[in-house]
């Protein structure tokens, strides 16, 4: 296993929300972190916070894990934290080689107007890594409930999921996303747009094919984050 952490976001309310958080996963203590990134956006500021879990998931291996988040001693609580996704990274010699581009972040979707675009954009973190060909998409967002519905997905500039698809898909606030998409070498971006709703976009992976030919034998890892990127749609 190459690296394994949990990631979860959060709204500040009035008198709350951005403080540390303590996590647990599988009854194993994380510890407490304060948010890595914020989109102040307008109202309610939007937070990420992030666990090293590899320790854990080494141990623990394959399976299901529970997870408990709570506000770290002394922290004021969270005001609307309502999901958390684990990203496990890992490496085998019988795996076909791919790069696997990771943003993090959050991007406060729908603040600016009712119908917003937000984008982030999978740079090569290594020169000519990211080649053309079939990949997956993965996007991760909290908040994203089924009121004013039918966000849209595009990547590259294509739609590539219906509007609505993902509304709340993993329960009342959070939606996941895993989308075959086709890839082009470089950098390839993917945007968000919403339809009056209003949410929060944590995380958006990129699984590329690698480059032919390729001298490369092993999974290429970047991790950075999600850059702000928005534009009001006019219909």
């Amino acid at each position: 296993m190459v690296d394994a952490f949990l990631l979860s976001g959060d709204f500040a309310g009035f008198n709350a929300g951005g403080g540390g958080m303590a996590a647990s996963l599988g009854g194993q203590p994380l510890g407490t972190v304060l948010p890595f990134t914020q989109d102040p956006g307008l109202f309610p500021t939007s937070f990420a916070y992030a666990w090293n879990a590899t320790s854990v998931v080494s141990n623990m291996g394959s399976g299901n894990y529970s997870v408990s988040i709570a506000p770290g001693l002394g922290q004021i609580p969270a005001f609307q934290m309502c999901g958390a996704a684990l990203v496990v990274v890992t490496q085998h010699a019988s795996y076909q080689a791919r790069t696997i581009t990771i943003n993090l972040g959050t991007l406060t979707v729908g603040d600016n107007s009712a119908n917003e675009m937000v984008s982030t954009t999978f740079n090569e973190i290594i020169p000519n890594s990211i080649g053309a060909g079939q990949g997956a998409l993965m996007l991760f967002t909290l908040a994203d409930d089924a009121f004013n519905t039918g966000e849209q997905l595009a990547f590259n500039g294509q739609s590539v999921i219906a509007p609505g698809a993902f509304d709340g898909n993993l329960g009342v606030n959070a939606s996941l996303v895993v989308q075959p998409v086709t890839v082009q070498a470089g950098a390839n971006s993917t945007d968000i747009t919403t339809n009056g709703d209003y949410f929060a976009w944590n995380m958006a992976i990129l699984n590329s094919p690698v480059p032919e030919p390729s001298t490369l034998t092993t999974l290429l890892l970047g991790i950075v984050l999600m850059r702000r990127s928005r534009h009001r749609v006019h219909r």
